[in-house]
């Protein structure tokens, strides 16, 4: 899971010496409570956000994560979400003049955490459904060329696995932080909105 700024990354021993990959930081969107899978925006060389979703599972969670999936089209989510993607204007740098594909990620995980997503999850927990979702940018150094690849994410969370504290301070199971601007009015159920990615730190 991603950490609050200046807070050290928990790595699992077997992949703590490791350079770090696509491969062996899997587990860093893993991390948080609650989640049964998401879906990989594909996000390289760029963003491509009428591309295929690639689900990506949490062994053990394989029935549940499908059965968000189901919900996911029934709802016609994907439709929404690349809509409010795209509604985020593009970043740039030299003056405009070419896309900064890192910092627009950057953009819709911020804008997208305090939009749609945040109603989207009040929307189902009016109609009682059974999971959340939350925008995730998993990332990784690299040791040639790019420095650091952005990957976004859509992940989903079981609700009866996931849990918020009731004061409303952002706080989920007391070290892990989420956006509370995200779960405003979701104080008393469940949700999952964090504070994400190492990329904060840069």
């Amino acid at each position: 899971m991603g950490k609050v700024m200046g807070e050290r990354e928990e790595v699992p021993s077997t992949k703590a010496n490791m350079i770090s990959t696509r491969d062996n930081s899997d587990y860093k969107w893993q991390q948080a409570r609650g989640v049964i899978g998401a879906l990989e925006v594909s996000s390289e060389p760029d963003l491509d956000l009428d591309g295929d979703l690639l689900p990506r599972y949490v062994d053990g969670m394989e029935q549940e994560f499908d059965a968000a999936l189901e919900i996911w089209n029934e709802e016609k989510l994907r439709k929404e979400f690349v809509k409010a993607c795209k509604n985020v204007p593009m970043a740039t740098f030299c003056c405009g003049m070419l896309p900064d594909q890192d910092e627009w990620i950057k953009n819709i995980h911020k804008s997208l955490t305090k939009g749609w997503v945040k109603a989207t999850n009040q929307r189902f927990r009016t109609e009682q459904k059974d999971f959340f979702l939350d925008i995730y940018i998993w990332n990784w150094h690299n040791a040639t060329g790019k420095s650091i690849t952005n990957i976004l994410l859509i992940r989903f969370y079981e609700s009866k696995r996931s849990s918020l504290m009731k004061d409303g301070t952002g706080t989920i199971f007391g070290s892990k932080v989420i956006d509370p601007d995200a779960v405003k009015g979701l104080q008393d159920t469940t949700g999952p909105e964090e504070t994400t990615e190492d990329s904060k730190k840069e």
